[in-house]
């Protein structure tokens, strides 16, 4: 696979920036023997800059729900009303991560097809077009998992506005699993997230019959019909709501 990658590489740009490989004492934690350390620039490339030239679709920081990794509010617009920011280009199924304040994970994948009109992101974004058949869902959980989170922020500068500049982040290094392996963990980290999906369900269902017992034990109390808020009270008092 990183074989594959170089030579895509070489294929794509006339002259291959090199980067030097992954130390031992930059590799913080143990990976398979058929996993490699990389550098994030040697997994996805940048899709270059434009200067809008008809209508487009714009994607700025404030598109992206962080939470989720998704983008939920575009900016459609004519090419004269372009920002001085609305410069990167991006292709289908690029991951694009917020380099100003990384530790808020404004990240998506794009889906050129769900937008309808060419899109052009924020210089605010790095894109990373991924080589070699790479999932872009892989490389989308990676920039958004606590131990890239750490290395970008030891890489930024700045107080209020902390970002991290192109030559730092191209370097960061990355764990690189095999193709079928990526899959792998891609299909395992959405299985879990959706049993959370469910758990939170099901708490929100409890909680409200909770509150809604708590209502009707405090109404039976006050009426001094019933003496079960006073045997099951700690139950009962959870939030300031049930308080009131």
């Amino acid at each position: 696979l990183y074989a594959k990658i170089q030579t895509e590489r070489l294929s794509r740009q006339k002259k291959t920036k090199e980067f030097s490989p992954v130390t031992k004492e930059e590799a913080p934690f143990e990976i398979p023997a058929s996993w490699k350390w990389v550098r994030i620039r040697e997994l996805a490339h940048d899709c270059g800059q434009k200067t809008p030239d008809k209508d487009f679709c714009y994607v700025d920081v404030s598109s992206i729900d962080s939470s989720r990794g998704l983008i939920i509010e575009p900016k459609y617009l004519k090419a004269s009303e372009a920002p001085s920011r609305a410069r990167k280009c991006v292709e289908d199924n690029s991951v694009i991560y917020s380099g100003v304040r990384p530790y808020l994970l404004n990240t998506a994948i794009v889906n050129l097809s769900a937008m309808k009109k060419e899109v052009i992101v924020s210089t605010a974004f790095f894109v990373l077009k991924p080589y070699g058949g790479i999932s872009s869902e892989y490389i989308h959980l990676l920039v958004r998992s606590p131990y890239f989170d750490s290395l970008a922020d030891k890489a930024c500068v700045g107080a209020a506005y902390p970002a991290i500049n192109d030559d730092k982040f191209e370097k960061l290094p990355v764990p690189l699993p095999p193709l079928a392996e990526q899959k792998r963990i891609v299909k395992k980290v959405e299985e879990l997230m959706k049993k959370l999906d469910e758990l939170e369900t099901k708490k929100l269902q409890r909680d409200e019959v909770r509150a809604r017992l708590a209502r009707s034990a405090m109404y039976s109390l006050g009426k001094g019909e019933s003496k079960i808020a006073f045997a099951h009270l700690t139950e009962l008092i959870k939030t300031p709501a049930d308080i009131k």
